[in-house]
């Protein structure tokens, strides 16, 4: 005689969660495997203490009364941008400095640091974008020790 075979229900969830396990550490080391290698920390505590810093340096121009106005216009490769840092109460440093960055979140290898020139207190610069789609545009204006730091978009229509 056969002896009937039953289904069992645990030997199911048993199974099920063995594979659940091999999954999740198979899925984490594909995405670490994948991810870009400028997303990832070379070295996490040095990162996070130069974070802190920064975060110390941009409250205290922001507590200085800084601000940086940007004005775009169109060009044939992007935009023309000008930015004039401005003060509300401590007045700008005698070198200010000012940066620009170009940045697109989902492609890093768009990001680029843009060339300003000084004129009449404005910071004149083309920015191409070579994609259409949204881009981050980040301002830093400020000395060694202080700086403000504005974030803009811009749209390039498809």
């Amino acid at each position: 005689m056969h002896a009937e075979r039953r289904f069992e229900p645990w030997a199911v969830g048993v199974a099920s969660a063995l594979a659940l396990g091999l999954a999740g550490p198979i899925a984490f080391l594909w995405l670490a495997l994948h991810a870009p290698p400028e997303r990832v920390a070379t070295d996490p505590w040095h990162a996070l203490l130069t974070q802190a810093d920064d975060e110390r340096v941009r409250a205290e121009g922001r507590v200085s009364g800084w601000d940086i106005s940007l004005r775009a216009s169109r060009s044939s490769a992007g935009v023309r941008v000008e930015l004039e840092p401005s003060t509300t109460s401590r007045p700008l440093p005698e070198g200010i400095e000012l940066r620009l960055r170009r940045e697109r979140p989902e492609r890093a290898d768009l990001d680029a640091e843009i060339a300003l020139v000084h004129r009449d207190g404005r910071w004149i610069g083309d920015v191409p974008l070579p994609a259409p789609g949204r881009w981050r545009l980040l301002a830093r204006a400020g000395a060694a020790d202080v700086w403000v730091e504005r974030s803009f978009a811009l749209e390039r229509p498809p």
